[in-house]
């Protein structure tokens, strides 16, 4: 029961997607998984998701940095990392 055009500010990962989908299929979870089911955000159940998540981006595109991301919510830490070196540099 979600209501149209809810917006969660809390932020989350996609590690959290497979706990989720087995959450609405009403199957438990097969093995010890990372990641929280998404549903209570999604429902309006949650009082609290302030839970930090941690990614990275080693994409050159647009000729950007390695970049690791902290996030928690109100705040955000990025930080560019130094380019990998190759065997042959």
């Amino acid at each position: 029961k979600q209501s149209a055009g809810r917006v969660v500010e809390s932020p989350v990962n996609a590690i959290d997607l497979a706990p989720t989908f087995f959450d609405y299929a009403g199957i438990d979870l097969p093995w010890e998984m990372h990641g929280d089911s998404l549903r209570p955000l999604m429902e309006g159940d949650s009082k609290e998701w302030d839970r930090p998540i941690m990614q990275q981006n080693f994409s050159m595109a647009f000729g950007a940095r390695t970049e690791a991301e902290l996030r928690r919510k109100g705040a955000k830490l990025v930080e560019n990392l130094p380019k990998p070196r190759r065997h042959w540099d």
